[in-house]
């Protein structure tokens, strides 16, 4: 077993809130070849539902290149936003007014060049390069669909998801490295509205080749899709409890031919939901969104067996919602969402976190552990003296976010009066040499 230290992530979240404090919901980004940051943005009415398309260009940094705004002022929402290799801009709204989609090809200087109309009865969707052509995943409350179109907005085919008693709603798209086709998202019943993550293989001509679902669960969703070297896909989802109504995130891994190898779940004091994955230098990356009295952002860090090594909430206490998460270069990692920002008033703002330094994080660090670490009491009430049950040579505690808060050297027993309440890990090395672990936590 491999414990990563924590210590290196308190000096490598940077977060920021980017834009003019009028009222925004971010639904989407993707990172260029040149590491610039495309979003798709709403500017919202007053309704908080729909507003004004924009696209917002950023550098590596989060500031603010250049933006786009368009499509009438009152009934658009942003979908998705991406780059082709050749420079040009793909866009994803949907109108409100009209009920329908628009696929919206724009220069590098974010000029329009055509809008396509795609389908009616909008309501979600994504997009995907594949080679030189565009995938558009679509549902609605009557149609569900996935359709190719070339670069020029020419109809390739359109490929319909059906069900006889249930009807499916996709969430995203995804194109692996060696050129297949995945969708994700939920069957709804018709019976009683419960629902099923679902996960489908399609070809390049639009044929679905396989799909997969969890029939025992209850009211589960798949949403973002990761696929390692091995062929072996990982989802990120939520799935909620019959009994408590609160939801989980979960990540599920499957192998090439859509069978489950595991499913985790994760926990919270209230839901929490799986937005999106990615996996770097032997780690899994889950970004949640948390749900309680305000919406906040979590990443969940793992290993390549789900086992989970850390949480870090990336909020403020205000709402903050997580969208996506992707790697910018080789050794950074970037989340966007929503979040609330209160300069110079309170209004929703692109919420920007950069990860930086990970090869620190995710190599230099590494130590073996030999065995866990046992406190007592645990939890424990602050102020009340911790005690290991073992000496321990040398140690450092630190907290969720990985800033050290302590130093213990020849101690079996720590007090907690200068600790906040909290989740806090102490990793240190015992008499024998042998590397220890332990998770304690502090109430008040």
């Amino acid at each position: 077993i491999f414990f990563t230290s924590l210590f290196t992530y308190a000096q490598t979240f940077d977060i920021k809130f980017v834009g003019d404090s009028e009222l925004e919901r971010i639904n989407a980004f993707s990172v260029t070849s040149d590491n610039e940051i495309l979003v798709a943005n709403t500017l919202l009415d007053d309704s908080n539902d729909f507003g004004a398309y924009q696209i917002m260009k950023l550098d590596a940094n989060g500031n603010i290149l250049t933006t786009r705004t368009f499509g009438n002022t009152i009934k658009n929402r942003a979908i998705d936003v991406l780059q082709s290799p050749q420079g040009d801009i793909f866009f994803l709204g949907e109108n409100g007014v009209d009920l329908e989609y628009e696929l919206v090809k724009l220069d590098t200087e974010l000029n329009i060049l055509w809008t396509k109309i795609i389908k009616n009865d909008s309501a979600n969707g994504s997009l995907v390069l594949v080679d030189e052509k565009i995938l558009v995943t679509s549902y609605s409350f009557l149609n569900t669909a996935i359709i190719m179109f070339d670069f020029d907005g020419n109809l390739l085919w359109e490929t319909i998801l059906a069900d006889p008693i249930h009807r499916i709603i996709t969430k995203r798209g995804y194109k692996s490295q060696n050129g297949k086709i995945f969708v994700t998202g939920a069957k709804i019943s018709d019976n009683d509205n419960s629902s099923n993550g679902i996960l489908y293989k399609i070809s390049e001509n639009g044929n679905v080749e396989w799909e997969t679902t969890l029939e025992d669960s209850y009211n589960s969703v798949f949403r973002d899709v990761f696929e390692l070297g091995s062929g072996e896909l990982l989802v990120a989802g939520a799935k909620q409890d019959a009994s408590t109504s609160i939801y989980s995130a979960t990540i599920t891994k499957f192998d090439n031919l859509g069978n489950v190898i595991f499913q985790k779940s994760f926990d919270n004091d209230n839901s929490l939901f799986g937005k999106d994955v990615i996996v770097h230098n032997d780690l899994i990356f889950l970004l949640c969104t948390t749900s309680s009295d305000v919406f906040d952002i979590m990443l969940l860090i793992l290993d390549m067996e789900g086992t989970e090594i850390s949480r870090h909430n990336l909020g403020d206490d205000r709402d903050s919602n997580a969208e996506q998460i992707k790697l910018i270069g080789s050794d950074e990692l970037l989340i966007i969402g929503t979040g609330t920002n209160t300069i110079p008033e309170e209004n929703n703002d692109l919420k920007f976190i950069k990860i930086s330094d990970l090869e620190n994080i995710t190599g230099i660090n590494d130590l073996t552990l030999t065995r866990s670490l046992n406190f007592f009491p645990n939890p424990i009430q602050q102020g009340k003296t911790l005690s290991f049950g073992e000496e321990v040579i040398t140690g450092t505690l630190i907290d969720q976010l990985g800033k050290k808060v302590l130093e213990v050297y020849n101690a079996n027993q720590i007090s907690t009066t200068q600790l906040s309440a909290g989740i806090y890990f102490l990793y240190g090395v015992s008499s024998l040499q042998e590397n220890l672990l332990g998770k304690v936590v502090v109430v008040e």
